[in-house]
């Protein structure tokens, strides 16, 4: 602590932003949706609000810029994204990373998710054109 007359010390930190990034196709490809993260340090005139560093649970599942926030999906499931600041407060945020749109499954046929949710046992509209989705989503 500051010896400082003027030294505000920080309280808190919260974070918002992206909680759920994507995995989808694209002519293809497949494209790992990116995002932000945003750390705020309360009170508002805290002397110090600086942010030490962004780490994730599972670099596996999301990666995280160290210093910028900048999140993204790398597979699907759910990891934690914990902030640091100089004074050594911490918060943390979960960011479920999903399949969204059609993707290639390994035995090469196209599997058609919605927010995570494999489509399956119902009929899917693509192009004009009406598929039936079996209980394997194909």
């Amino acid at each position: 602590m500051s010896e400082d007359p003027f030294y505000v010390a920080e309280q808190s930190v919260t974070i918002e932003g992206t909680n759920t990034l994507h995995i989808s196709m694209e002519d293809g490809k497949t494209v790992y949706e990116k995002g932000s993260l945003i750390a705020t340090v309360y009170p508002d005139d805290a002397t110090e609000k600086r942010i030490r560093r962004w780490t994730s649970s599972d670099s596996s599942i999301m990666k995280i810029d160290p210093i910028s926030g900048i999140i993204k999906a790398v597979s699907t499931g759910e990891a934690v994204a914990t902030v640091e600041t100089f004074e050594g407060l911490t918060a943390t945020y979960t960011v479920r990373v999903v399949y969204d749109g059609d993707i290639k499954a390994d035995d090469g046929s196209i599997l058609h998710y919605e927010e995570g949710t494999l489509l399956k046992n119902q009929f899917y509209q693509e192009n004009g054109n009406t598929y039936f989705l079996d209980s394997n989503g194909k």
